[in-house]
């Protein structure tokens, strides 16, 4: 959970920086900071929390990963646009958007981790 939190403040201190401090657009915000959050996640959870379940490959698994958190970035995303969609007036402050999209996804995400991503090197 710990790194999930890391990883979420990752994603909102980047977007909240490219979208309110470049004035970056929503959409191309939220690509950069979440492609930079599972970036991070990938490397905490490598080395904490799935430390013993590693693989040797990690380019392998670093893509079965990017696989996982790609189909957790959907129901991140899809949560973030239909709140924005549903409550207009929250484009204002698109960051609560961000949060309940990253919690809608919380579950999901570390469950593709610890069965797709980090599973054991076939010896």
């Amino acid at each position: 959970m710990a790194i999930g939190v890391v990883g979420f403040l990752v994603d909102a201190a980047l977007f909240a920086s490219l979208n309110s401090g470049y004035e970056w657009s929503i959409g191309a915000a939220r690509a950069v900071s979440a492609s930079c959050s599972i970036v991070t996640t990938w490397a905490l959870n490598r080395r904490f929390t799935f430390a013993a379940r590693r693989s040797r490959l990690w380019r392998a698994e670093l893509a079965r990963y990017v696989v996982g958190q790609g189909a957790g970035l959907i129901v991140n995303l899809g949560t973030f646009a239909l709140i924005l969609r549903l409550a207009p007036s929250l484009r204002s402050a698109p960051i609560i958007a961000l949060a309940l999209g990253a919690t809608a996804a919380l579950l999901f995400n570390f469950l593709t981790a610890r069965v797709l991503a980090f599973r054991p090197d076939a010896r």
